[in-house]
């Protein structure tokens, strides 16, 4: 009964305290929708929340080879906060990299001091959300979205909480450098498969909007890859192709304008950082028309 009426008051003082402050850093997350953040620890870890519904949790080995946007190249994971930190963001640059592997939207990261602090259950992933409410490590998570998590994490039951360490999967196979040195590479389809069954967006599922994908560039593939970042958290891909208009900015359309307030349109426009428009959608029969456009190579490439 005390332990109870102690979080109650701790939880009325950090709201106190955080009311004053959550206005001054812009909030990423609002609290009910699912949410991705990565850990740049040894190894790195992410973890997907629904609340009230469960949180799984990924390691990822340090050896793990893949690509780095913004023209980094293959790299092992290991090796991208470090690299970001080259142009003052280390963090960013983990996030977007950790998102084009998994194929999930990864909204923060998070780095304390000690990058050797192992998250084994749920205990330690609270613990490590704690570290950074007094300001130690980097974030890019308002204090509001940090208590809001360590809150909704909490309240999970034990069996909510999910842990796949990628290392001990048949995900991954182990390769040989010519200097010698070992690295895993990922089987896609296997990654794809385990992401689908345990990061699904909920409300997006629910909605069953269906979607269309047009690359609207000439750099091939790009429609595919918000294809797969989509369909990876439940979204209904009917159709992937090619534009005859090309795009500098990438564009979503629709044409019922209910879907203006729909919560996969929201997604939609965080994910590619552009505003929803009611708009001509040629002889698409989708409820939405994505537009692939340059500014989403730029941010992937």
């Amino acid at each position: 009964m005390r332990k109870k009426i102690f979080v109650i008051l701790l939880l009325f003082i950090f709201g106190l305290f955080f009311y004053q402050i959550k206005k001054v850093r812009p909030l990423l997350w609002d609290g009910n929708s699912r949410i991705s953040l990565v850990f740049a620890l040894e190894p790195v870890v992410v973890a997907s929340l629904e609340p009230g519904k469960d949180l799984t949790v990924f390691r990822l080995p340090e050896n793990l080879y893949l690509r780095v946007p913004h023209g980094f190249g293959q790299y092992q994971l290991g090796s991208v906060y470090e690299l970001g930190e080259l142009e003052e963001g280390g963090g960013e640059l983990l996030r977007e990299t950790v998102q084009e592997y998994l194929g999930v939207p990864v909204d923060g990261y998070i780095k304390i001091p000690n990058t050797k602090y192992q998250i084994k259950n749920k205990k330690t992933v609270l613990n490590c959300l704690i570290l950074l409410l007094p300001g130690r490590g980097e974030t890019n998570f308002s204090k509001w979205d940090l208590l809001r998590l360590w809150w909704e994490i909490r309240k999970l039951r034990s069996d909510k909480v999910k842990f796949f360490d990628l290392g001990e999967t048949n995900i991954l196979t182990e390769k040989s450098l010519p200097d010698g040195s070992l690295i895993f590479e990922t089987e896609l389809f296997r990654l794809d498969e385990l992401v689908r069954n345990h990061c699904i967006d909920h409300k997006i599922y629910e909605e069953r909007l269906a979607i269309e994908v047009l690359n609207a560039t000439d750099h091939s593939g790009l429609a595919n890859r918000v294809a797969r970042l989509m369909t990876n958290i439940g979204g209904d891909i009917v159709a992937v192709g090619n534009s005859n208009d090309k795009y500098q900015i990438s564009n979503i359309k629709y044409q019922k304008k209910d879907l203006r307030k729909s919560y996969t349109v929201r997604k939609l426009e965080k994910i590619l950082g552009v505003k929803a428009e009611v708009g001509e959608m040629g002889e698409s029969r989708a409820d939405l028309l994505i537009l692939v456009g340059e500014d989403y190579w730029k941010m992937v490439e």
